[in-house]
């Protein structure tokens, strides 16, 4: 009689276990899923199996420095939801961000050089004073010229500046090697 009674009360003890736990802990919690791009990030950070593996060989260069700059949670939300509507794919390393002094308006710039990068340039005091309005109208900005940088026409551009900048260069210097006035 008593192996039943003991056989009984093992039954009854992981019910009595979940209640307490349930009592003590509350109700469970639902599920929360994480944003678009907090997925992104991820996936970036994770990168390939490729990445690693060449992560790890031996290599002949000398070491780069990567730092990388912390673009707050909500502003990278925005960028993001800003790309999705405008169909464009979105990288996490797209948008850099940065604070200046007080002094300064709040402005985007995109790179000259093909690597699409945008960076956002705040103020310290517009952090907590500007409107999401504002927000979204300067990323907009940022990824529109991000998108016109990327065109044939804007490249031939940047070409024809950069071999006019290199031919005056050339020729001050050969003007200054001869003695050539200029004019």
């Amino acid at each position: 009689m008593k192996e039943q009674n003991f056989g009984k009360s093992k039954q009854q003890e992981p019910l009595d276990l979940e209640k307490r736990l349930r009592a003590y802990y509350g109700p469970q919690l639902r599920e929360q899923p994480l944003s678009q791009a907090s997925w992104q990030n991820l996936r970036h950070r994770l990168g390939s199996q490729e990445d690693t593996d060449l992560r790890h060989r031996f290599s002949w260069r000398f070491p780069r420095k990567r730092s990388r700059a912390y673009v707050p949670t909500s502003i990278q939300d925005t960028f993001t939801r800003i790309a999705y509507e405008a169909r464009i794919p979105s990288r996490p390393s797209m948008l850099r961000f940065s604070l200046k002094p007080n002094n300064h308006e709040p402005a985007v710039r995109t790179s000259w050089f093909g690597k699409h990068k945008i960076r956002l340039l705040l103020p310290l005091s517009a952090v907590t004073t500007m409107e999401q309005t504002e927000l979204d109208v300067l990323l907009a900005t940022g990824l529109a010229r991000s998108i016109c940088a990327r065109k044939l026409i804007y490249s031939f551009g940047r070409l024809f500046l950069a071999s006019m900048v290199l031919i005056a260069g050339i020729v001050l210097i050969l003007s200054w090697m001869h003695n050539v006035p200029l004019i």
